[in-house]
């Protein structure tokens, strides 16, 4: 199980970081506002889906060792 939640957190920093590197550069004149807002909102739900993932991990381990 450790290693799963080592991984999620890995994927997770990985995810995060890129997106605060490249946020700003989502939004074009070229593109609609509402399509970047769409994909701004769908990173954002990643991230919260890899958290909540790896406080499911942790559970469960912790689940086992008891």
């Amino acid at each position: 199980m450790k290693i799963l939640t080592e991984k999620l957190k890995t994927a997770e920093q990985q995810l995060k970081q890129y997106f605060e590197q490249k946020k700003q550069h989502f939004y074009s004149m070229f593109i609609d506002i509402q399509d970047t807002e769409n994909l701004v909102n769908a990173v954002e739900k990643q991230l919260s889906r890899y958290q909540l993932q790896i406080q499911d991990c942790e559970r469960l381990e912790q689940l086992c060792h008891h």
